[in-house]
């Protein structure tokens, strides 16, 4: 049951509203459940983020380059993994290598981040790596300079991109809430420019 103001706040907030309600036996009426948001990772849990910054997108092609990055983050344990799920992020960053602000460009660079990624799901799950976030500087056609640099996610267990948050740091993007707003709509950008 839920005993206060802030606890009903937290479950009504929370995307999984269908399970504010279960039936229990011989009650007509039903009773209310506090759930907990399964995205959330407790505060007493040691998160880790690395960040490397690549001349190219294709040094990460080589092996070597890609598990030396993942040698940063701590050793983990299977115990913590089932308690907690992935818990830590990487973040690639090319500067030297600049993309179009079309959506050609940026489908074929995606799909050029997401092969790299494949071969090394099972590192990036023994890693905890949960969310993985390439950023490339973006070309522009008008001659002005762009603010926001390109930014692709991917996300465990299949690390395949989150489009809905293409361009936006994932950091930032959970304010967003752009995932309920998905839920119930068609959600797409129209080439508009993200600034800071």
């Amino acid at each position: 049951s839920i005993s206060s103001m802030t606890e009903l706040s937290s479950v009504v907030s929370s995307s999984s509203l269908s399970k504010l309600s279960e039936n229990s036996e011989g009650e007509t009426d039903g009773k209310l459940v506090a759930t907990e948001n399964q995205e959330k990772i407790p505060s007493n849990v040691t998160r880790t983020g690395v960040f490397k910054l690549l001349e190219s997108i294709d040094s990460l092609s080589d092996s070597a380059t890609f598990e030396s990055v993942l040698q940063h983050f701590p050793p983990t344990q299977e115990s913590d993994l089932k308690a907690n799920g992935p818990i830590n992020v990487l973040y690639f960053i090319v500067p030297t290598t600049s993309i179009g602000s079309d959506e050609s460009s940026n489908n074929d660079i995606s799909s050029k981040c997401h092969a790299i990624l494949r071969p090394y799901m099972s590192a990036l799950e023994r890693a905890q790596v949960r969310r993985v976030t390439f950023s490339f500087d973006k070309k522009t056609d008008d001659g002005f300079d762009d603010s926001s640099p390109a930014t692709f996610t991917y996300r465990a267990p299949d690390f395949a991109e989150d489009s809905l948050i293409r361009s936006i740091d994932p950091s930032h993007a959970i304010h967003l809430d752009l995932a309920r707003v998905a839920a119930n709509f068609r959600v797409r950008t129209l080439g508009a420019t993200h600034t800071t």
